[in-house]
């Protein structure tokens, strides 16, 4: 189910990505090996100073995309538009009309372009993350974007100023309005339908949690959680719909949540994968890593440059992916085929997120699949990660189920050949004639005083019957002769019993908490069933016992 859930997610996005990329060349031109920058190292330079500079002050880019990493320099661009007229590079629909500039990546501090109007006067325009997203001359835009106003510059030279401490390997493209607007359609349609698939998904796991009460899934939450939000702020979809106006916050978020996607995959991938029984020195090893991620999450916060937890994250980054991946293999031996969904979803993520890493270590030159692959590879690591997680605790139901099975047997070896009891006698014309009734009396009381087997959620009456070597059918006649009950609520008034002694004997436990430690799937379930068989509620139980014991 979870799996056709996906595919239409899925699919709608790589179509996108698809109309995305199949916009028309003639509307939509990479500008950038045409352009000119300057570098200012020490922030001096103002616009007069750029505009009065000499030719041989200024390098030709030549690169489909700017290579000036994370430097702390500012960036002069300088842009003449003049190569580019209406008529010659874009179809005759554009004449007349808006065209724009975009830059390609989102996570930019301050863009701000400067150019002369036909009245000698300076016009400004700005964007990036260090303006409330409500003052960019663009508001509406996904990318830092600049309107274009040709009537009104006569030399068609625009120089834009390029402060940020974010990565500054990226392309400028020059749009007309109908690329503009139909990039930005399919822009909002992938973030859109991305986003509902990941809350439906994040709500799907807080609701496995809740009913099954497993640490893993609340581990597996916050991880999906923080990698959500780390490629949001990294791309700058959180500073679209979640905190456009908070700048100073955006520009500390990314390293934080990446810090924290860190920290949980940590803490998720050790209990999963039981390093703690099965590899104790990688378990060490892997508390040391996360506890250097904690560390560092509050330092993001500080006024250190971001490219020093950029390098940081990168290596553990590597550390992560490669011996993960490698002691995964390594378990396949030992677990089940819990380990095999995790190698999957991991090896599927980290390997477009290994181009990732290669884009910020500067390795790989800017590339849109480079960039957003491992965005398309979440849902997909989302599926294989969740279902590791339910096979892992359906292995471990069955452990338990065998476990018993074989002190159930060991009980059926040793029963030798007795004279059947009376309590045989009654069951002559039944289907319980030929079974010693007494011993599987015994046997029944083990199940339910020392295994408490009722506790297990969702057994069913065959795989009980099982373990006491009778047949559905036999097992129903003995409950109903026996004990004057059907088997959903013989097991019900067990767990009711149980959950009385957890009600008194564990005053500060959550009703919650107990119904599903006693089998039931839900609160509303395990009231219901404890009002009609007490008389009284959960609630009231506990608070009239409590009293009966202060006044004795």
């Amino acid at each position: 189910m979870v799996f056709r859930v996906l595919i239409f997610p899925i699919i709608l996005i790589l179509a996108g990505f698809g109309l995305q990329c199949s916009s028309s060349n003639r509307q939509s031109q990479n500008i950038t090996p045409s352009i000119e920058y300057r570098e200012d190292a020490s922030h001096v330079l103002s616009f007069h100073d750029i505009q009065n500079s000499d030719a041989n002050q200024w390098q030709k880019n030549g690169r489909d995309s700017f290579d000036f990493r994370f430097s702390r320099s500012v960036y002069w661009l300088k842009i003449n538009l003049q190569n580019y007229d209406a008529a010659s590079s874009f179809s005759e629909d554009f004449q007349g009309k808006k065209s724009y500039l975009v830059f390609e990546w989102k996570a930019l501090d301050s863009l701000e372009l400067f150019y002369v109007n036909n009245a000698g006067k300076t016009r400004k325009q700005i964007a990036g993350d260090r303006y409330p997203k409500s003052s960019w001359s663009l508001a509406e835009a996904h990318f830092p974007s600049f309107e274009i106003y040709h009537a009104d510059n006569p030399s068609q030279i625009y120089y834009v100023k390029l402060d940020s401490l974010s990565i500054k390997n990226f392309p400028v493209y020059y749009k007309s309005e109908l690329a503009y607007l139909h990039d930005l359609k399919i822009e909002t349609m992938i973030i859109m339908g991305f986003k509902s698939v990941i809350f439906v998904l994040l709500l799907f796991v807080v609701f496995l949690f809740i009913m099954s009460r497993d640490v893993n899934y609340l581990l597996y939450f916050a991880y999906l959680l923080s990698i959500t939000l780390a490629q949001d702020v990294t791309f700058g979809n959180a500073f679209d719909l979640i905190w456009p106006n908070s700048t100073w916050w955006q520009n500390r978020a990314g390293m934080t949540f990446i810090g924290a996607q860190l920290l949980f995959s940590l803490l998720f991938v050790r209990r999963l994968l039981d390093f703690q029984r099965y590899l104790t020195i990688a378990d060490f090893l892997t508390k040391i890593l996360a506890v250097a991620c904690a560390i560092s999450i509050p330092l993001t916060l500080l006024d250190i440059h971001i490219a020093v937890f950029s390098h940081f994250y990168t290596v553990i980054y590597w550390i992560v992916i490669v011996s993960f991946f490698g002691m995964g293999i390594y378990l396949l031996r030992k677990t089940g085929l819990y380990v095999r969904f995790f190698l999957i979803g991991w090896g599927i993520f980290f390997f477009f997120a290994i181009f990732q890493v290669l884009y910020f270590s500067y390795i790989l030159p800017y590339n849109s699949f480079y960039i957003y692959a491992p965005i398309l590879a979440i849902p997909v690591d989302i599926l294989f990660l969740f279902a590791s997680i339910w096979e892992k605790n359906q292995e471990a139901q069955a452990r338990r189920m065998m476990r018993i099975e074989n002190k159930m047997q060991s009980l059926h070896s040793g029963q030798g050949h007795e004279n059947k009891s009376e309590v045989e006698t009654r069951y002559q014309k039944s289907s319980l004639q030929d079974i010693d009734l007494a011993h599987v009396l015994k046997e029944l009381d083990i199940l339910i005083n020392q295994e408490k087997i009722y506790l297990v959620e969702g057994l069913r009456l065959p795989e009980f019957a099982r373990l006491l070597r009778l047949n559905r059918t036999q097992f129903s006649e003995l409950l109903n002769a026996r004990f004057g009950m059907t088997y959903p609520a013989y097991i019900n008034t067990q767990r009711i019993e149980e959950a009385k002694r957890q009600l008194i004997s564990q005053p500060e436990k959550k009703i919650i908490d107990i119904a599903f430690d006693t089998g039931f799937g839900s609160k509303a379930s395990f009231c219901s069933v404890f009002q009609n068989l007490a008389g009284i509620s959960a609630s009231d139980y506990r608070n009239q016992n409590k009293s009966e014991i202060e006044n004795a």
